[in-house]
């Protein structure tokens, strides 16, 4: 499993990114009654869930879900959320979960699943749009940026 992490700012002039590509992470999939869940896991003590409504899912699971978007109200069926400890102490949160506002895009791809072993491949894509500093523990100033996280993962067990 790979992960990759972009902090951009957005609208400005001398815009500042920071950049994790290919990291390694843990990865753990889950199918229950209510949804298939993915969770990433980086060691830089950042955790990304994306769930997809079970009632929204084919018996195969194979299919691209995008995610909600507040903003617009949409009926997607993905929810996600990042977290990310910003310091030792201070914990940030992202999340396209109602009652959020944050705009947000992306998918959950489920290109195989293996039903007889229980093993789920595919890829993800998250953006977070217009958020304060996310690489900061307390964001001071005015300018607002856009997250994007993308990832594969192959074979991953699927638990229940």
């Amino acid at each position: 499993m790979r992960h990759n992490r972009t902090f951009g700012t957005i609208g400005v002039t001398l815009a500042r990114t920071e950049q994790q590509l290919n990291q390694p992470v843990k990865g753990q999939a889950r199918l229950t009654a209510a949804a298939f869940e993915l969770a990433i896991d980086t060691n830089d003590d950042e955790t990304l869930v994306i769930s997809v409504d079970r009632r929204r899912l084919p018996v195969a699971l194979e299919g691209q879900y995008q995610l909600l978007n507040p903003v617009y109200n949409d009926n997607n069926p993905g929810l996600v959320t990042y977290s990310r400890f910003a310091s030792t102490a201070q914990k940030r949160v992202f999340t396209n979960v109602p009652p959020a506002t944050t705009a947000t895009t992306g998918f959950v791809l489920v290109s195989r699943y293996d039903a007889a072993r229980r093993l789920v491949s595919g890829s993800y894509a998250v953006g977070f749009s217009h958020v304060p500093d996310p690489p900061v523990a307390t964001p001071t100033g005015t300018g607002l940026w856009q997250i994007t996280l993308a990832g594969q993962f192959e074979n991953l067990p699927l638990g229940q």
